[in-house]
């Protein structure tokens, strides 16, 4: 598990150049001040960002409860536990989150990124207040 990259994956990379391409600036990764660290956030307009790997965070498609075994459900219950905690705490500080697959980013990066722009313009016409 050591080996399992925590940042900077191809699938945040793909939404990332996306963004760019879309001319959406002014976010920053990984900001640790932010509960949860989002992979990408827009500060100004209180705006969170997460790809979620489908295995990790326990996409129903992607993980199957008891077919790896306790410790992999415990995990994987704890990191959906985990992101429902950050997504809440996110909230009362006025933050959107937007979380997306990251199998759906790596097949559609443009779509995903209009997601986000989507979210963004939503806060713009909000004053970045949620």
């Amino acid at each position: 598990m050591a080996s399992i990259k925590g940042r900077d994956t191809k699938p945040e990379i793909a939404l990332r150049r996306a963004l760019w391409a879309k001319g959406i600036r002014g976010y920053r990764c990984h900001l640790r001040a932010i509960p949860g660290s989002p992979d990408v956030a827009f500060t100004r307009w209180r705006v969170a960002v997460f790809v979620d790997g489908v295995w990790w965070h326990g996409h129903p498609d992607h993980f199957r409860p008891g077919a790896r075994g306790p410790y992999w459900d415990r995990k994987i219950a704890g990191n959906i536990a985990r992101d429902a905690r950050v997504d809440e705490q996110l909230k009362e500080l006025s933050w959107r989150v937007v979380r997306l697959w990251d199998v759906d980013v790596l097949g559609d990066p443009g779509g995903a990124a209009s997601q986000v722009d989507r979210v963004m313009n939503e806060q713009r016409r909000l004053g970045g207040t949620g």
